[in-house]
């Protein structure tokens, strides 16, 4: 997953074909605002709880994993491919 910080607007745009996610966050990369906001826009989109979602890597990266509790890998990719 790739994140751009102070971005004009946000958004994700995810391929399955390609296996990327592109995450596009208005909040800058101080203090973990930019990770918070990565982690809020993914919860909005799938649907889940704040405790299903955390960065397991990439916390100081554009380049970010994140691990997802309680849903099953198509579901992930069905509902990220979703137009903003």
């Amino acid at each position: 997953m790739t994140v751009s910080p102070k971005s004009r607007t946000e958004e994700i745009r995810a391929s399955r074909a390609e296996r990327t996610v592109r995450i596009r966050v208005t909040a800058a990369p101080e203090d973990g605002r930019a990770n918070r906001a990565v982690l809020e826009l993914l919860r909005t989109r799938l649907e889940l709880p704040r405790a299903a979602l955390r960065i397991v890597g990439g916390e100081t990266s554009r380049a970010k994993w994140i691990e997802i509790d309680g849903m099953e890998e198509e579901e992930v990719w069905r509902r990220l491919e979703l137009p903003s």
